[in-house]
């Protein structure tokens, strides 16, 4: 049976920085990562895919094809991404952040 290490939080801190510097290419991102903590490639993509992403938005960047949110950089229309960020972002405030970004809206 494989023995997997634990992860630490500077080690999952370092994966998830680096795919919010290169959200365009998470292949790179996870490359990039897997050095900087000294773990693979598939570590690292299985670290993002099982635990982290589950805890950190993380927005992606837009192409001709629309724009990404890191779900393998599945193309999304423009508004959708703008909708789902801000319903994620609206969900993180406290009420008097609602309230303030309600008035200002609206």
């Amino acid at each position: 049976m494989a023995k997997y290490s634990v992860y630490t939080e500077q080690e999952d801190n370092i994966i998830v920085n680096t795919i919010k510097k290169y959200p365009n290419n998470l292949a790179y991102a996870f490359e990039e990562a897997g050095q900087l903590i000294n773990r693979s490639v598939r570590a690292v993509n299985q670290r993002y895919y099982t635990v982290l992403k589950k805890s950190y938005d993380i927005i992606g960047t837009g192409s001709s094809n629309g724009v990404c949110i890191n779900i393998k950089n599945t193309p999304r229309t423009t508004e959708s991404v703008v909708v789902e960020s801000a319903i994620i972002l609206f969900n993180k405030m406290t009420k008097a952040e609602k309230i303030q970004f309600i008035s200002k809206v609206f």
